[in-house]
């Protein structure tokens, strides 16, 4: 529902859009040292299917005792960027009640305000970083670490959501919103 003056969603958060935050937000500036880890996962393991499948073992074995720290680390490095933002995020929904209560968005030219039965807040467009955008998500964050998460689906139509475009291209400081890189596309 929009009008001139402001425009508002409501709905609830998703575990699902608190986890794709979580990966977006870890991931956006560490997307590379998170690939090369996937790659070094994915050639361990092809390592360790080479030597199982010609009968190395008992040679190579000094080496891959020698070379198990960086396996762990490389473990630990995958568990960190694969597992730990979900974990994070069904954390944080566990124990915020709030994020899991209906919220009412209302944007207008003045500020961002949320409200709930438990929780209120309003943002204004001068403290506003960036907006980011993702495959399903808006994200506008007042801080390096800290956003407003605005799911897509809480938008009835196409036309409600360029309207709600416009809006934050005339108010938020940067005038523009980040579309979806690489990370972006698969949150």
């Amino acid at each position: 529902m929009s009008d001139e003056a402001s425009f508002k969603l409501h709905g609830t958060l998703t575990v699902g859009e608190m986890a794709r935050f979580q990966y977006f937000h870890l991931l956006r500036r560490a997307w590379p040292f998170a690939g090369a880890v996937a790659l070094g996962l994915i050639g361990v393991v092809f390592f360790l299917i080479g030597i199982a499948l010609t009968g190395q073992f008992s040679e190579l074995y000094p080496d891959l005792v020698t070379s198990s720290p960086f396996f762990l680390l490389m473990l630990f490095w995958g568990f960190m960027f694969g597992f730990n933002p979900y974990r994070i995020a069904r954390k944080q929904f566990r124990d915020q009640p709030h994020l899991r209560e209906l919220i009412t968005y209302e944007f207008s030219s003045a500020n961002i305000k949320g409200s709930g039965p438990s929780a209120s807040w309003v943002v204004a467009w001068n403290v506003v970083k960036n907006v980011q955008e993702t495959k399903s998500l808006f994200i506008v964050y007042y801080s390096k670490i800290q956003g407003v998460i605005v799911p897509k689906r809480m938008f009835g139509s196409s036309t409600e959501l360029k309207a709600w475009r416009d809006l934050f291209v005339s108010c938020a400081p940067s005038g523009k919103i980040q579309r979806p890189g690489i990370v972006g596309r698969w949150c």
